[in-house]
């Protein structure tokens, strides 16, 4: 289909297994819709810093010593649909998962408004 080489098959291994781990830590933060649920700011920018990062490397001289090489734009472009394709699957299964097979109850837990007991200690006489 790309008639990719070995080295361009490995670069775009690595890119497409970090950009689909880095979608399956903000897919399954939550047990909501992930739409509905925002992530932190420092993780969502971690999230994308070491994403670009990863997109990245092929393109430098860091990326030579793995034995990376650049990737063409068309496979980047098949990479994000993958990864797009991969997220949604995730989402749809995650949602099945938390309304149909999972029995307990994943909302947060409400703060008590009780004070916690505190030990007395008693003396013997």
């Amino acid at each position: 289909m790309f008639s990719a080489g070995q080295d361009e098959f490995r670069s775009a291994w690595f890119v497409e297994s970090l950009m689909t781990q880095l979608a399956t830590m903000l897919v399954i933060r939550t047990p909501g819709p992930i739409w509905r649920s925002r992530p932190s700011p420092l993780l969502f920018g971690t999230a994308i810093a070491v994403g670009a990062a990863g997109v990245t490397i092929p393109y430098t001289a860091v990326g030579g010593l793995f034995g990376f090489v650049p990737i063409p734009l068309e496979i980047l472009a098949a990479l994000l649909g993958i990864t797009l394709i991969y997220v949604t699957a995730l989402e749809i299964v995650k949602i099945f998962y938390f309304t149909t097979l999972s029995k307990e109850d994943h909302s947060w837990p409400q703060a008590s408004r009780r004070r916690p007991r505190t030990r007395t200690s008693r003396r013997s006489k």
